[in-house]
């Protein structure tokens, strides 16, 4: 055999010249399972191109941290290489129809050798590979051609006409890719947040720490955003619509040990949500690839340091994607979230310091951070060295539908205790059958929002320009009801009765 092998090298082993067979398209970027799951484990794709020749070139594969188990960090510390090559490698030169592919080894693949060919696949095992036949096949549900490469340690690869590598040696096996957007892609921030009109989002944000000297002082805010319209930048979503939230700030003026005071405002007016940064704690967890080392550049507390994570990538019990942080074990605890000063560790590593944010045992209500797609971001939980925030997803309507948890009427968000004695105007009758007359509006009322007791908003009405405006309640079912006006937000109850 080897003879063989050897022969076929001398004949240079022909090959193939009508198909492309290109392992590798820089304008796309190839999710890998590794496992044989569903789940995205890996991302490859080119971050760099360098033109060696006219008919050679060096693309640089995107790179990934990995965490060194025998570099002696202590129990506080966690040493990371920031820039490993992954499980492909690091560098692939493309020379006329050959592909060596370095940084974890040295392979190298040539896609268009003639069927029976052999030639020497791995340069410093000395792994020898045949071609086998094209096969047409489909991939991702379109016509393909596909072909496998044995190797003389009873391994295989498989490589697509149309697709890149399906399969290495590895046991990592294609299963989309993003930019022609086939097979298990990561979602867009448009499929993360797919808030339309009347859509209505609650979040609960807080932060806050003590001192010894200084005392303790913190800011919340609980707010209740309904969407009206959106616009899409490269790295967010601006949300416009409208917003009521109760803001409260608490503090020691006299240092540790004094009274602590309280502040209360409200907001109950036209406004904006940003999904992405600078709103969202992590919000660059959004643009990341599975395994990708990750720096938090927007953080909620003021004088707050640089946090790293490591990206996890996965899908939910309903099977929705979801992007986190891959939590560290140390010290028997499980911590998520590092600061850096990027202090230099052993064997070329850097030393994540902490850690900042841990999964107490008790569990809360969130550990570490979760987005999910078609929901958003579902909750961040840090807790610091004599501080911590969080910002938690509290409810959720979509399409008239509640996802999650459940709405805070705004009797209660704004503190408003007598709904009829704050509004001016009127409902009648009051129960009801089928219609209600709205007396007294205001020159300035816009819009009527009906809700159920719940706070869901059922309806957003226009408002024309007469005082009075009458109402088909006939698709209601019985029970309590609110009506608020807008701008102003004066507000009454009526009960649907039959």
């Amino acid at each position: 055999m080897r003879k063989l092998m050897l022969l076929c090298g001398a004949l240079i082993c022909g090959l193939l010249s009508a198909q492309n067979w290109a392992l590798i398209n820089p304008d796309y970027k190839y999710n890998y399972s590794l496992g044989g799951t569903d789940t995205i484990t890996n991302q490859v794709f080119v971050a760099a191109i360098d033109t060696l020749g006219p008919d050679d070139r060096l693309l640089t594969l995107n790179r990934v941290p990995l965490v060194c188990d025998t570099c002696g960090a202590d129990v506080w510390e966690v040493a990371v290489w920031p820039d490993a090559p992954q499980w492909l490698g690091g560098t692939v030169r493309v020379v006329a129809d050959e592909w060596h592919f370095t940084g974890n080894g040295s392979q190298v693949i040539l896609p268009l050798a003639t069927d029976g060919s052999f030639w020497l696949y791995d340069t410093l095992n000395t792994i020898w590979a045949q071609m086998g036949p094209v096969v047409d096949i489909t991939t991702f549900g379109l016509p393909d051609q596909h072909r496998a490469i044995t190797l003389d340690n009873g391994e295989a690869i498989v490589i697509s006409r149309d697709h890149g590598i399906l399969s290495w040696s590895s046991g990592h096996t294609l299963i989309g890719i993003n930019g022609p957007q086939v097979g298990r892609t990561i979602p867009t921030l448009q499929e993360f947040f797919p808030y339309e009109a009347n859509d209505v989002l609650e979040y609960e944000t807080w932060y806050g720490g003590c001192d010894g000297i200084g005392g303790c002082e913190g800011r919340s805010r609980e707010f209740k955003f309904t969407v009206g319209e959106s616009i899409e930048t490269d790295s967010a979503i601006l949300f416009s619509g409208w917003m009521s939230a109760h803001h409260l700030w608490y503090f020691q003026l006299g240092g540790i040990g004094s009274p602590t005071q309280y502040v209360h405002d409200y907001t109950n007016a036209a406004g904006e949500w940003i999904a992405g940064p600078p709103e969202l704690p992590w919000s660059e967890l959004l643009a990341s690839y599975p395994g990708q080392l990750v720096q938090r550049l927007h953080q909620m507390a003021p004088n707050a340091g640089p946090d790293f994570c490591i990206a996890e990538h996965a899908l939910d019990a309903n099977g929705r994607y979801t992007i986190g942080c891959r939590a560290f074990e140390r010290n028997e605890e499980v911590g998520y979230f590092f600061f850096s000063n990027m202090e230099a560790g052993p064997a070329g590593t850097i030393l994540l310091n902490g850690p900042e944010d841990w999964c107490y045992p008790d569990g809360g209500d969130v550990c570490g951070v979760s987005y999910v797609e078609g929901v958003g971001m579902t909750g961040f939980n840090g807790n610091y060295f004599e501080r911590g925030e969080h910002y938690l997803l509290r409810g959720l309507i979509l399409g008239g539908d509640t996802v999650l948890g459940s709405i805070t009427d705004d009797s209660i968000l704004l503190n408003v205790s007598d709904l009829t004695a704050s509004s001016g105007f009127t409902i009648a009758p009051n129960p009801v059958v089928d219609r209600i007359s709205v007396n007294g509006l205001t020159a300035a009322t816009e819009v009527l929002l009906l809700h159920d007791a719940s706070g869901r908003l059922l309806r957003s009405l226009p408002v024309s320009s007469t005082s009075s405006e009458d109402l088909d309640v006939r698709d209601l079912a019985s029970g309590i009801y609110l009506l608020r006006t807008m701008p102003g937000n004066e507000a009454k109850r009526f009960v649907v009765a039959r």
